[in-house]
């Protein structure tokens, strides 16, 4: 198998099985091979920083995929938050013609009143008087 840099030295470690689990999970997630994602956290760890060296070929596609995955994550969440800036504008345009502050679930349904209903048409005495007993 030819390595992927001429150099390349490779290392045998043990690790917990634990930390296995986690390394392939992040590699579903990014879709970036697991001898990648430790040959960046040992660069991490030695303190290489890539930008101020010359990258290889496969850092550099390893950057242009982390842009291009930080790109459509920024593209999503920026869509998100216009879709709650519509959606928090329809909302209040809809609360302002109801007429409520807030609406309220019990509040749905008003009393319908009859148009003949003759307890609408009391007298203003009668309406404070009505609810005392003959």
């Amino acid at each position: 198998m030819m390595s992927e840099f001429p150099d390349d030295r490779t290392v045998n470690i043990a690790i917990p099985q634990e930390w296995v689990n986690q390394l392939q999970e992040r590699s579903r997630q990014t879709g970036r091979p697991i001898s990648e994602l430790l040959r960046e956290a040992v660069g991490q760890y030695l303190a290489i920083d890539i930008l101020t060296s010359s990258p290889s070929p496969v850092e550099l596609e390893l950057l242009k995929r982390e842009v291009s995955d930080l790109r459509r994550k920024l593209f999503v969440l920026e869509k998100t938050a216009v879709s709650l800036e519509l959606l928090e504008s329809r909302v209040a345009t809809l609360e302002r013609r109801v007429g409520w502050g807030t609406v309220t679930p019990g509040l749905s349904n008003p009393p319908v009143v009859d148009d003949d209903d003759e307890e609408i048409y009391d007298e203003p005495d009668e309406i404070l008087t009505d609810f005392l007993p003959d």
